[in-house]
Parts: C-alpha cells; structure tokens; sequence
C-alpha cells in the first residue's frame, strides 16, 4: 500500500472501483463540486473567483480524518480560477495522504483533463511530480 505520510494519490477510476480493492480506515470522502460550488454562490459572481482558493481550503480542513478522497474536481479546472490543480493537492498532502478521483483520462505518463481545443484543457506529466497513479 501507499506510505501513510506525505503522498498525493491519483485514481485513474471511479473511486467506488478504488475502494473495493483498497481497505482504507479513516477515509474522509469528499464531493468537492457539490460542497464548492455551495461555498461560492454565497458570493457575488464578481468576486467567485478570488474566493475560490479559500473555499476550498475551508472544505478540505473540515475533515478531520487521516485520509481524505476527493471526487468531482471537475469544478476546478474552470481556466477562470487559474489553477494548477495538481501542485494544489500535492501540496494539501504534505500533512495527510490524500486521494484524488481524476475526472480526465490517463495517456502514456500523462494527465489530461478536456480536450485540448478547449480553455479547460490542462496536461501534467507523471514524471515531473511525486505522485502515486492507480489504474
């Protein structure tokens, strides 16, 4: 299994399939699009966007478990916020091993969400981060 400390985990699959074949205790599962997008309608759509990064902070440390899983990013690659979402979530698991559910598809050694015509299309290589990808 994965070390407990410091790992960003990225599931290739739906996350259900993931935790049939993985016994994790103290899973916090977390459905950031619905829990996000209820943070930020409180704000005017002028200042959403400024907001997001603290939203989204607040959701991730509500949960108080050792591990947490994350599904439904797919509100974050809106190319509005400007985020790199995957240093984001490296980042969070420097003090707890975190689970992502990919919402994009893996090619060869890559990431990708969308497609790449589109404004939300984004591509991280594998290679260049410390990550742990389950397929």
């Amino acid at each position: 299994m994965v070390k407990r400390n410091k790992t960003l985990v990225v599931i290739c699959m739906k996350y259900d399939e993931f935790l049939k074949y993985k016994e994790i205790k103290d899973l916090s599962i977390i459905n950031l699009g619905l829990d996000l997008s209820r943070g930020l309608k409180e704000y005017p759509m002028e200042f959403r966007n400024s907001k997001v990064l603290d939203e989204l902070t607040n959701i991730l440390a509500r949960a108080q478990t050792e591990h947490i899983l994350v599904k439904n990013l797919d509100i974050l690659f809106n190319p509005e916020y400007k985020l790199n979402i995957l240093n984001y979530f490296i980042n969070l698991s420097r003090n707890r091993l975190v689970f992502i559910e990919w919402p994009g598809h893996l090619k060869g050694r890559e990431l990708e969400y969308s497609e790449i015509n589109y404004p939300d299309y984004q591509r991280y290589s594998i290679d260049d981060h410390k990550i742990v990808v389950v397929k």
